[in-house]
């Protein structure tokens, strides 16, 4: 599996978090919405000031059961001393809780959540700006390790000893992404969040501080198979932000069904870790539809993670690519990224 996902939060327009089905619902906190003000790229979620830890849960279920994981956030305050972090989840039980406390400048490791047992507690002198936040955890009764990094680097460590804080199982279900804590109570941007595991030799570990960049159909790709409502031209249907519900969209009813659009470019330095297809699928009539995300490279079509869609109401269906299946390599040119094509297919 390798990445399993990843959200920059640039998808969601400006209205609160669950404006749209996405990867991530409101949890415990409340007024988060979006914005491009202050964003690390893009958009990012803006959290109101908050008193107590609360958590915006990721709703994307990590697949598996892994019980090693790996996940990273970007985090920013503009108000003093800041309370911030990551927390595991087995879905029964909060696992772990990494947190980055500005009032007493540490980086601190609880088994549990911040009302749990203390693992570690180590001084860090926190930069201005943006932090970026990772965790890299094996869940274990006995056995289990927490790494915590800042921007990039190695602060706390701890191994041998106890993941788990309750009941459930031995793996990792979901995230939270936490905020708040007496004075750490000041406004909170939260941005380029990933998850992964170590199933692969794809994105198996930490990432370092990445940036996750969206990018919209800017024209018609080679297959232009599917229904267009609203607009004249299929890629104009898939390109708003946010998007917009019934107003356009594209439709099939006949497995085998494609469209394919090309997209902005998303630079022209540097390379990818991974490649994600997010789509907003819905039936509209009761039952259920296998799709997938379609990559187009030099004119070969490689196919997605299969998802089932199974509801009248919008859902999120998603495709990560780990590696160039061209090559069956990393990916290694943001021109191969530039110049494919993208799409959602019809399965079955």
């Amino acid at each position: 599996m390798a990445l399993i996902y990843c959200d920059g939060f640039d998808d969601y327009g400006t209205g609160g978090i669950n404006a749209v089905p996405g990867g991530f619902v409101q949890g415990t906190i409340g007024g988060v919405t979006f914005t491009n003000s202050g964003a690390r790229t893009g958009n990012a979620i803006t959290v109101t000031a908050n008193t107590s830890f609360n958590q915006i849960a990721n709703s994307v279920f990590l697949t598996g059961n892994p019980t090693t994981v790996f996940v990273g956030a970007a985090f920013y305050s503009a108000g003093t001393n800041p309370q911030y972090g990551i927390t595991l989840y087995n879905g029964v039980s909060v696992l772990i809780t990494a947190t980055v406390n500005y009032t007493v400048n540490k980086v601190s490791i609880y088994r549990g959540t911040v009302a749990g047992t203390l693992l570690a507690n180590v001084s860090y002198t926190f930069p201005g700006g943006w932090v970026y936040l990772e965790v890299g955890a094996t869940i274990d009764s006995s056995n289990g390790s927490v790494n915590v990094y800042v921007n990039g680097s190695l602060i706390a460590s701890i191994s041998g000893v106890s993941t788990i804080s309750g009941g459930g199982g031995l793996y990792v279900t979901n995230v939270y992404l936490s905020h708040g804590l007496g004075a750490g109570s000041a406004q909170v941007w939260i941005d380029d969040f990933y998850m992964c595991d170590n199933t692969t030799a794809y994105n198996n570990n930490v990432l370092g501080p990445i940036q996750v960049k969206t990018v919209l159909p800017n024209g018609i790709g080679s297959a232009t198979n599917m229904s267009v409502t609203g607009v004249s031209t299929n890629y104009l249907a898939v390109n708003n932000n946010p998007e917009d519900g019934d107003t356009t969209y594209v439709s099939s009813n006949f497995a085998g069904t494609l469209d394919l659009y090309t997209q902005v470019g998303v630079g022209t330095t540097g390379y990818p870790y991974a490649v994600m297809i997010n789509q907003i699928q819905r039936l509209d009539v009761s039952g259920s539809r296998i799709v997938a995300g379609i990559l187009q490279i030099n004119g070969v079509q490689y196919t997605g993670n299969i998802a089932t869609v199974n509801s009248t109401s919008y859902m999120q269906t998603f495709s990560v690519f780990n590696y160039n299946p061209s090559t069956l390599g990393i990916w290694t040119s943001v021109a191969t990224v530039n110049g494919m094509q993208m799409g959602t297919k019809v399965i079955a």
